[in-house]
């Protein structure tokens, strides 16, 4: 059996003092220990390792966490915002188009109801609207022309799950500790 050798990015014996080293790299949290001076991650590669609590605190942003919310007059200057995440993790509300299954169960339940012409003017409202969903991942795409973005999806176990958000149906977003929400 071939063991698989892992690609090197840089040459250890290449190396001299002076050099600039960088990463991009996204760690989700395993475990934080008891006495909280570590944080037990995995990047993507599936590799796990401890950092440092005062690096997490003083390097780190959470996808999640925020001090700050920041009301956005429009949905305009909320897609502003969101374009400058760079390779930043964050975390993003957002509705998306309904699929096949889930729309034919709120059809049938809409339906059988007593009030089905009421209900069909709000179903149709409803299906517009899409349904409301949560992302955590990094920006792939900003795509302005087209109105739209590509999200790698942090969370999934596929490296390669991508979610294409339409940039009217952002509704908040979670960067660098600041909430950005429409007033």
């Amino acid at each position: 059996m071939a063991t698989e050798t892992k690609h090197k990015t840089t040459e250890i014996r290449d190396l001299s003092p002076g050099e600039i080293l960088s990463e991009v790299q996204y760690y989700t949290v395993k475990n934080v220990k008891s006495n909280g001076g570590v944080v037990v991650v995995n990047n993507q590669s599936g590799s796990e390792f401890g950092i440092a609590r005062s690096v997490v605190e003083e390097n780190l942003y959470s996808a999640s966490q925020f001090v700050h919310v920041s009301k956005m007059e429009s949905i305009k200057d909320l897609v502003q915002e969101f374009r400058k995440v760079g390779d930043s993790a964050f975390t993003m509300s957002y509705r998306r188009p309904y699929e096949d299954e889930s729309l034919y169960d709120l059809l049938s339940l809409k339906l059988a109801s007593s009030q089905a012409d009421i209900d069909l003017i709000m179903l149709c409202e409803e299906i517009s609207e899409g349904l409301s969903d949560i992302v955590t991942g990094h920006l792939l795409d900003f795509q302005d022309v087209l109105g739209r973005s590509i999200i790698q999806d942090l969370r999934s176990e596929e490296l390669d799950n991508c979610v294409i958000v339409e940039h009217s149906k952002i509704e908040w977003f979670i960067c660098k500790n600041v909430k950005y929400t429409l007033e």
